[in-house]
């Protein structure tokens, strides 16, 4: 691969050489860390509205069957849909927090091969691209960089969705 082939995907990927070297060596460049503190900021902030927004279920529910009763539940056989709706609330978040271990510990996993495109499928004008027995959403601009070569895509699996580091040719 030459160096002008290097150029384009670090452009088109958005890396630098040092992601690259460092992905190579099972670490993350500086950059690299600053984006997966973002993201990691950012899931911990989601996690947390949707937390505040069952647990603020709950206390709603726990208001009407106070105002509607006089008091607050004290028999387990009064709050018996609750218990058996709670996990509704709850096991989504849990699902989610472990599916995002590998982006908690930055745990970089790597996947060589070609590109096998699935035509028709297109998600908020990202294609999902089967890379390696590994699926990827990428640009189109991307996906047509990958087209007639091998490549070794370096990415921290995610819970939405595997986040490409960096990308090398040969």
């Amino acid at each position: 691969m030459t160096r002008d082939d290097t150029r384009q995907l670090q452009e088109i990927f958005g890396f630098t050489t040092d992601g690259l070297y460092a992905n190579k060596s099972g670490t993350l460049s500086q950059d690299q860390k600053n984006k997966i503190k973002a993201i990691n900021k950012l899931t911990i902030q989601r996690l947390s509205t949707t937390f505040f927004i069952a647990i603020l279920i709950i206390a709603i529910g726990g208001f009407v069957f106070y105002k509607k009763n006089g008091v607050f539940p004290s028999d387990i056989t009064q709050i018996w849909p609750f218990l058996l709706y709670s996990p509704i609330f709850f096991v989504p978040i849990i699902i989610y927090f472990l599916r995002n271990k590998d982006l908690r510990e930055s745990k970089i996993s790597s996947v060589s091969g070609t590109l096998t495109p699935e035509t028709g499928k297109k998600y908020n004008a990202y294609n999902q691209i089967n890379f390696g027995g590994t699926r990827f959403y990428m640009t189109g601009v991307q996906a047509e960089t990958l087209k007639n070569g091998y490549y070794t895509i370096y990415y921290i699996k995610s819970a939405s969705g595997n986040i490409i580091l960096s990308v090398d040719g040969g």
